[in-house]
């Protein structure tokens, strides 16, 4: 099955990127604010936070097969175009210089062209995709035996 088959678009994708702000960020920022008895707003601002935003995106998914929470809540996951398993190499390429560091080099516009490549590329590529070789597939549901 080719990407332009299985690709996930954007809906699904902005879905898993909402669901781990809320259910592993929220929480996490929180929590860490609160034994550091800081405000979390100030915590937030801070750029470790984002260094271990970038580490939770680049080592989760080659721990649990191109997953992180919220793709596995929506039944994706990051793949390789040529369907070998994912490497610290292609996830240092997605995510932390396709996504990270162009963000921050661009001042988010990159981001902004991910978006528009998401929406209207068949196969649902976003530049850090492109980058690295990489594209998010839809998991089908497991039927029952």
């Amino acid at each position: 099955m080719t990407p332009k088959d299985n690709a996930a678009g954007f809906l699904p994708r902005l879905g898993a990127l909402l669901a781990d702000s809320f259910l592993i960020l929220l929480p996490a920022t929180l929590i860490v604010s609160l034994v550091m008895g800081e405000n979390w707003f100030t915590f937030i601002e801070r750029s470790g936070w984002d260094y271990a935003y970038v580490v939770y995106l680049t080592v989760t998914p080659l721990l649990w097969k191109g997953y992180v929470v919220g793709k596995r809540l929506f039944r994706i996951r990051i793949a390789r175009i040529d369907g070998k398993p994912l490497t610290i190499w292609t996830m240092l390429m997605r995510q932390v210089i396709g996504y990270f560091l162009l963000a921050m080099f661009t001042f988010g516009l990159t981001t902004f062209i991910s978006l528009i490549l998401v929406i209207v590329r068949k196969d649902h590529r976003s530049l850090h995709d492109l980058i690295a070789g990489t594209y998010v597939e839809k998991v089908p549901a497991k039927t029952k035996a």
